[in-house]
């Protein structure tokens, strides 16, 4: 799950090279950016979420800080859309809290993560469709 190490520390993880406790731990620290986030509601919550779990919760409220500033909605995933890449030019990340940010990546890590979503959702549904198929078919032994 690529969990820092201070973010390791502070979920209890003794080996971040051991997979089931590294699974574990980035299930449980994606949960608590999501309670974090209440405020936010939807699928806007959950990308916000998501995006704080690739770039970090701080560089998150650096970009909702400057959606603020700019009249957007900080509780919005389309006014992240446009902040956060801005965080990756001085002349605002010099007045942004957790400073420089390469903002492009969580938005490239949210859109790929929903575009796997999308793959599995659709196979899903060709499968319970065969699966209901199958089952309407008259076999004959």
């Amino acid at each position: 799950m690529q969990l820092s190490r201070s973010t390791a520390e502070s979920l209890e993880v003794d080996d971040i090279f051991d997979p089931e406790q590294n699974i574990n731990a980035g299930v449980r620290h994606l949960r608590d950016l999501y309670d974090y986030f209440d405020e936010n509601d939807g699928w806007d919550r959950l990308f916000i979420a998501l995006a704080a779990y690739n770039v970090g919760q701080g560089h998150m409220l650096d970009a909702r800080n400057l959606a603020r500033k700019m009249n957007l909605d900080p509780d919005k995933w389309s006014s992240m859309e446009k902040t956060l890449p801005l965080l990756r030019y001085q002349r605002y990340y010099k007045n942004a809290k957790y400073g420089y940010c390469s903002g492009e990546e969580p938005i490239k890590y949210v859109k790929q993560i929903m575009i796997y979503y999308d793959i599995l959702r659709r196979r899903s549904l060709e499968f319970t469709a065969d699966e209901k198929a199958f089952k309407n078919m008259d076999v004959k032994g």
